[in-house]
């Protein structure tokens, strides 16, 4: 099973890609707990929740958030997050999305907090490199 985090959030308002991608999560074993949003507002309401405690477990380790969604889309959710400042670098943000629009990318790398971007679906390979930066990172920061 290899080393573990504890917590992803999936932010997406496909049903059927939330489904497929928290399989593809939990078949890894490289993630205790997967937690959903369908859409940006939803993630808000559950980050702000889980950041008000800072030494509450079943904060996200990663987030998974996609651009195109009802109500508050990835990048509503990306400026919303850099407003909050330093909250928002206690989670690793991978933009996971079906856009390959090289506009897209390099608008994702402008948040220091945006620590990639992949193209849906959302693979065991993909998965296990966004984990292994995250601990990387992790300890480089500890």
């Amino acid at each position: 099973m290899g080393v573990q985090i504890d917590h992803v959030l999936l932010v997406d308002d496909d049903f059927d890609d939330n489904y497929i991608h928290k399989m593809v999560i939990s078949s890894t074993g490289l993630v205790k707990e997967v937690a959903l949003a369908r859409d940006g507002s939803e993630a808000l309401q559950v980050l702000e929740e889980l950041w008000q405690k800072p030494y509450q477990p079943k904060r996200p380790n990663i987030i998974f958030l996609d651009i195109n969604m009802p109500k508050m889309n990835g990048w509503d959710v990306l400026d919303a997050l850099n407003d909050m400042g330093v909250a928002a670098y206690r989670s690793m943000v991978v933009m996971l999305s079906t856009s390959q629009n090289p506009a897209d990318l390099q608008k994702a790398e402008a948040y220091p907090f945006v620590h990639g971007y992949l193209h849906k679906p959302l693979t065991e390979e993909a998965l296990a490199e966004v984990v292994q930066a995250y601990l990387e990172k992790h300890q480089a920061d500890t």
